[in-house]
């Protein structure tokens, strides 16, 4: 499983400076036209079939596109070390009532490129998603330490025995399976591009991700188009 998540995570160590974009001030937003900076043309990777992070394995192309655009509860530093990125807190304790081991996060205020708020329950729905028995994605695994991650994908019980709650529209938590300790090691899995939140309200055909219209993203760029053979990537004025 450590191989598995040195393969997803290789691409979060490449995040682009051009996501070191400045954010704007309130006054700037308000203004009917923002000033988004620089035209710059360049090449990322091959265009990918579409920008579902929930179909990402392997391809180191998508990988980069995809930390342009989405950002998940953590991210690594220069030294490859978990930090917070939609995480603002987080920590760990032993739940006296159950004798589990739980984590709780908070999720700092953040909105998705349409200025809808990002929050617990988007996170919880792009989870279960790939834990689905008929989501054929490997990245899966690397959720298996949440209480019946495990038993979910293999179909023996359902999503809604996942052991994952939306404590409020900002604070998750998370349960681990009995036995499990290494929570720090499961940060580090937080931070794979491919456990990033998703909006249940977009996701409603296998397509949604193949057009700039459908496409909402919660980091630092927006899909301003999604062409045949390239794409146009404007700063996202929502990301803080």
């Amino acid at each position: 499983m450590k191989k598995l998540l040195s393969m997803l995570l290789s691409a979060a160590l490449l995040v682009s400076l051009l996501a070191g974009c400045s954010g704007s001030t309130d006054e700037e937003e308000t203004e009917k036209e923002v000033d988004k900076g620089a035209e710059i043309n360049m090449y990322v990777g091959e265009r990918p079939h579409d920008l579902d992070p929930g179909k990402l394995v392997f391809d180191s192309d998508a990988f980069q596109y995809m930390n342009l655009i989405y950002e998940g509860l953590f991210r690594l530093d220069s030294n490859g070390k978990p930090v917070g990125a939609v995480a603002s807190e987080w920590q760990s304790e032993t739940d006296e009532r159950d004798g589990k081991l739980k984590l709780y996060i908070t999720l700092r205020s953040t909105k998705w490129s349409d200025g809808i708020p990002v929050d617990s329950d988007d996170f919880i729905f792009a989870w279960k998603r790939i834990l689905q028995p008929s989501a054929n994605n490997p990245a899966a695994a690397l959720l298996y330490p949440i209480e019946n991650a495990a038993k979910v994908k293999s179909g023996e019980v359902t999503v809604a025995d996942l052991g994952v709650t939306a404590v409020t529209d900002k604070i998750l938590e998370i349960t681990f399976e009995e036995g499990y300790t290494d929570v720090n090691y499961f940060i580090e899995t937080l931070a794979s591009p491919v456990l990033v939140p998703l909006r249940e309200d977009k996701v409603k055909t296998d397509e949604w991700a193949q057009a700039s219209t459908t496409i909402c993203t919660n980091g630092p760029f927006a899909v301003k188009t999604f062409g045949v053979d390239s794409m146009i990537l404007e700063r996202s004025t929502q990301y803080n």
